[in-house]
């Protein structure tokens, strides 16, 4: 359980939050700490919580069925992860892990916590879609500025 809510001055956005919004977030998110290369979230959990990067980098991969890994995107300190924001949303699970790259400071906001929210607090909602809509932007951006030696190519 998260005692204080100094983890918020990695997220601007959430200023804006009501007391009783505060008080909900400070009495049921959990900060957690993982050193480099533990894992944060995993294909089980993925739709179970919100995650936030509060200090650190985490990598997200997704492993295909024959066991390749492809790393999706990074989360940077202050940022969210799309992938678990959009299973929240939807009420989906994905096959997606997450991996400290460094040594990770996170939160993790649980679902029934995030569902609530977003009925209740315009604020949490505003904050939840500008951080999913800056990161859907910058994830397009990412794949189509990729050199063209890295596109595939097709003959026709």
């Amino acid at each position: 359980m998260v005692i204080t809510h100094e983890w918020r001055a990695a997220f601007p956005d959430l200023a804006g939050i009501s007391d009783h919004v505060s008080a909900q977030l400070d009495r049921h998110a959990r900060m957690i700490k993982r050193p480099l290369g533990a894992a944060l979230s995993g294909a089980d959990d993925a739709g179970e919580n919100l995650l936030l990067v509060v200090t650190g980098t985490v990598r997200v991969q997704l492993y295909s069925d024959a066991g390749r890994e492809t790393v999706s995107y990074h989360i940077q300190a202050g940022e969210s992860c799309v992938l678990t924001t959009a299973c929240l949303l939807a009420y989906r699970g994905n096959s997606a892990h997450a991996i400290a790259e460094t040594d990770v400071e996170a939160v993790l906001i649980p679902s029934r916590i995030f569902d609530a929210l977003m009925s209740e607090s315009k604020a949490f909602r505003a904050f939840v879609f500008a951080s999913y809509s800056r990161r859907m932007a910058d994830l397009m951006v990412r794949k189509h500025d990729r050199p063209v030696r890295d596109r595939p190519t097709h003959i026709h």
